[in-house]
């Protein structure tokens, strides 16, 4: 990140605008993990992933708390224990995270992309293909 970002801190890169995520005149778009707020036990949190797949637990809780998804473990109720519990297990060698992949591709829940991922794509599409300007208002 200190190549990209001349204040690589984590509350300065949370805080940082999706516009300045745009580098090199345009041609660059630095995509990463932020802060998050997900509902967990009916209160608004804030979860941090580290790692794609905590990105993917946090941002569809939902799904992993009802039992459509998985981590291979219960997700405690508290706030700080989840977070323990979803890094601990995503870090352990017995996690598999081909399997985990292929399980959320063939479930039919509508999970969300974590954020971080999204913005980028919207930036690329953006950048493939740019709006076409009106013949019509240009007159």
């Amino acid at each position: 990140m200190k190549a990209f970002f001349p204040n690589d801190a984590i509350a300065a890169l949370n805080a940082l605008p999706n516009p300045d995520h745009v580098q090199s005149d345009g041609n660059r778009y630095v995509a990463f993990q932020k802060s998050r707020i997900s509902e967990w036990q009916g209160v608004n949190r804030e979860f941090h992933g580290r790692t794609l797949e905590e990105a993917l637990v946090y941002e569809n809780l939902a799904h992993f708390s009802d039992g459509n998804l998985s981590i291979g473990v219960e997700l405690p109720e508290d706030h700080n224990d989840l977070i323990e519990a979803v890094f601990k297990r995503i870090g352990s060698r017995s996690f598999k995270k081909t399997e985990f992949a292929l399980d959320l591709l063939s479930n039919d829940d509508e999970w969300a992309t974590p954020t971080y991922i999204s913005d980028g794509l919207v930036w690329l599409q953006e950048k493939l293909n740019p709006p076409v300007p009106n013949a019509e208002a240009a007159q």
